[in-house]
Formats: structure tokens, C-alpha cells, sequence
């Protein structure tokens, strides 16, 4: 059965808040639709591999499905997964509201619609943490806190996605699907050194700046803002997955020791690396305090 249980949510005006952990079995092409618009982030690992392509989109291939995902309403969704159990926090906004705020209509591009797959920021990751953190354990003024930071949610994806559009006009345009590949399976397979901009220049044989440049426009995000978000990916599998030590872990990712990893850490996460590896990755509520919910 595919689905999710809610383990804890808050309700404003037309943002509903969540954590979620979902249930997904091994599936080659999973159709999925929703009437809201959902931005999503998972907290634990993804089953591999998981993959997603939009019916509308006119390049229909299937693309790796990264930690933040934006579904668009009314859009056919289709995802190819491993199957496993993960758990997510979601905000689901009705259209008047993320229309009112993004002024985006339903005129997806091939771009943005591909982009949707993985959505990349640095600040969208964290606002979402935050929320997660806040449904689970809400404090003074939750409500209104929820409904601030959904609004600022809504406005980060605006500009994200007016990057993406961007990157149409923009002379020289962005990267070609191969040097995304090389870049992004570059970043993931290092190990004991940090990623430097000159080697992921080389890589797609161009200079620095152009290269940067081209990121952007391809992306929405800086290198910079990739290679944090790819190596705090590259952490949580670590620390989730194995029983490494941390200073294993952070000569992996190449820091230069433990202390300057926790600290990096504790700053993307809000967490210590060990706080973060003893929390439960997924957690069964009793009796009727879950709610299963059909994603098909």
C-alpha cells in the first residue's frame, strides 16, 4: 500500500503543515495528481532509486528526485521508486493562496517542471527543517509562525523559479544535461576533499565565471549553495546509514576535522551529528493517532 501516516500538523489559512512518514512500494511508473499545490522535504533517506517526470512536460524522461520536491497542482506525476519508508515534511497550499503570493499561473515550462524534481536552496531547506521542528514540538505562537514562514516558503520558490525562467534568455543559457550529470555524480562520489569550483569547471570545459554563471541559470542556485546541500545529503546518509565515526565521516566529506563538520552540521540542521543519528527515522503512532492516507 502506498501512503503516509501524519504524525503532526498545524492548519492556517490556506497553508496546511505536516510530518509525515510515508509508506511507498517498488513501483516502475507510479501515477500521482493533488488539487493543492505541495512543497516537499524529506528528513530521513529517500528509497533508491526514486525518480519522478511530469506528464505535461514534453521532454517526459525520468529524473532523480532529490530532497525538496514541488509538486504543481492538476499536474500528472509520475514516479519510479525502490520502495521503502521515509519520513517528509510537507506544505500544502490551495491555489488561491499560491497564486495570490507567486503570481505563477499554470503555464509550467519544460525547465521549471524538471527543476520540480529537485529543488535546490539552501534557504527553502531550512525554513522547511523549522517547520518540521515546529509541527512536531509547537510552541508560543505556532500558528502565526507557521503562516509567516509558508508565505516566506512561497516567495523563495517564486524567486527560484523566475531563476529557472531566466535561464532561457540569458546569453550563453545554462548547462547541457551531460555536464549536470558530471557535476552532480562528481560532488556525490568525492571523497576526503571538499569540491572546488576550478575542478567542476574543467569538468564541463569551461572557465569559472561561465561556469558559474551557467550553474545558476540551470539550477537557480549558486555552486556554493549545490555543494552544501549536496554535502549535508551525503551527512544524513552517513549518519543514518552507518556507524562510522565522525571524524570518519567528516574526512569523507573533507573537513578538515569532527569539530568543524559538528559545527557545519549543527548550523544546516539545527542538530548535533549525534543528536541527529539517535532520533527515531521513522516512528509508528499508536492506536488512532495515525492517519493513513492513499498517495495514488
Amino acid at each position: 500500500m502506498n501512503g503516509y501516516a501524519t504524525v503532526a500538523g498545524i492548519q492556517v489559512s490556506g497553508v496546511s503543515l505536516e510530518v509525515r512518514d510515508n509508506v511507498f512500494e517498488p513501483s516502475e511508473d507510479l501515477p500521482i495528481i493533488q488539487s493543492k499545490y505541495i512543497l516537499c522535504s524529506t528528513l530521513s533517506s529517500i528509497p533508491r532509486p526514486s525518480q519522478g517526470r511530469y506528464a505535461l512536460s514534453r521532454r517526459s524522461d525520468f529524473t532523480n528526485i532529490g530532497a525538496i520536491v514541488f509538486s504543481p497542482a492538476n499536474v500528472p506525476w509520475h514516479v519510479r521508486t525502490g520502495g521503502g519508508r521515509f519520513r517528509s515534511v510537507s506544505c500544502e497550499y490551495d491555489p488561491e493562496k499560491f497564486q495570490a503570493i507567486t503570481r505563477h499561473g499554470d503555464d509550467w515550462n519544460d525547465l521549471e517542471l524538471r527543476a520540480c524534481h529537485d529543488i535546490r536552496s539552501a534557504r527553502i531547506a531550512q525554513m522547511l527543517q523549522r517547520l518540521g521542528e515546529e509541527a512536531v514540538a509547537p510552541g508560543f505562537a505556532s500558528e502565526i509562525l507557521t503562516e509567516a514562514l509558508g508565505v516566506s516558503l512561497l516567495v523563495d520558490l517564486s524567486r527560484y523559479f523566475q531563476n529557472i525562467r531566466g535561464a532561457e534568455t540569458m546569453r550563453g543559457g545554462g548547462l547541457e544535461a551531460w555536464q549536470l550529470r558530471r557535476i552532480e555524480d562528481y560532488v556525490t562520489e568525492l571523497s576526503g576533499a571538499r569540491p572546488t569550483l576550478g575542478d567542476m569547471a574543467r569538468l564541463c570545459g569551461m572557465g569559472n565565471r561561465t561556469f558559474m554563471r551557467r550553474f545558476k541559470a540551470s539550477t537557480g542556485q549558486t555552486v556554493t549553495e549545490f555543494v552544501q546541500q549536496q554535502q549535508l545529503t551525503k551527512a544524513k546518509l552517513l549518519l543514518e546509514e552507518t556507524a562510522l565515526p565522525l571524524k570518519e565521516i567528516s574526512f569523507r566529506l573533507g573537513f578538515a576535522s569532527p569539530s568543524d563538520f559538528s559545527f557545519a552540521f549543527r548550523r544546516a540542521v539545527g542538530q548535533t551529528p549525534s543528536q541527529f543519528r539517535r532520533r527515531p527515522a521513522f516512528v509508528s503512532l499508536p492506536g488512532n493517532a495515525t492517519v493513513m492516507r492513499s498517495t495514488a
